[in-house]
Parts: C-alpha cells; structure tokens; sequence
C-alpha cells in the first residue's frame, strides 16, 4: 500500500557515547529481564524464608519468592524497561539535527 510504509530515524554521524552506553544498557537490561522471567521457576523458591522474602504474585495464583537485592530490580523493572528507550528518545529529540529520517 503505498505510503503506509515505516519511517525510522537514524543518527547522521556517529551517535553520542552516552546514547550508545544507554543502549547497551537498555539491551543488557532486556536480555537479563528475559533470562529471569523464562528461568523463573528453576531459581525462584516458593515458600519464603529469611533470605527470600521478596514476593512476585504470577497469573494462576502462584507466587515466588527472592532475595531482596534481585526483587527489587524485578519488582521496579518496568520504570527500566520504559524510562531507557525514553531517554534515547529525549537525546535524540535534543540532538534533532544530527538525526534524519529515512524509509
């Protein structure tokens, strides 16, 4: 259909360092999350202890328990998981004539 085609946007030199840092991270950030999630149930406890009291409730009523280091990057991931592509987003709005956009 003609003109229904995407537009993406891209960098006309070489990006910031920090935007290039912060895709790293929104990258590592998503593997990591992935990992987790589709581990779940090998690494999760289901009865909380002492060291484990950190709770993740899952459709079906199960819940799962963690260390409270990991659930709070769990529990939070999602400020990650939106705020990263926002931020290159905002830099590239910034930086808006350096940045072109192509079909």
């Amino acid at each position: 259909m003609p003109g229904a085609g995407a537009h993406r946007w891209q960098w006309i030199a070489k990006p910031p360092l920090y935007w290039t840092i912060l895709l790293v991270l929104m990258m590592g950030h998503l593997a990591v999350s992935l990992l987790l999630f589709f581990t779940l149930s090998r690494w999760a406890q289901s009865l909380p202890d002492a060291r484990h009291a950190i709770e993740l409730r899952m459709r079906g009523g199960r819940s799962y328990y963690w260390s409270p280091a990991l659930g709070r990057y769990l529990n939070g991931h999602l400020w990650f998981t939106l705020g990263l592509p926002g931020a290159l987003a905002l830099i590239m709005m910034i930086h808006r004539n350096k940045v072109e956009r192509v079909q």
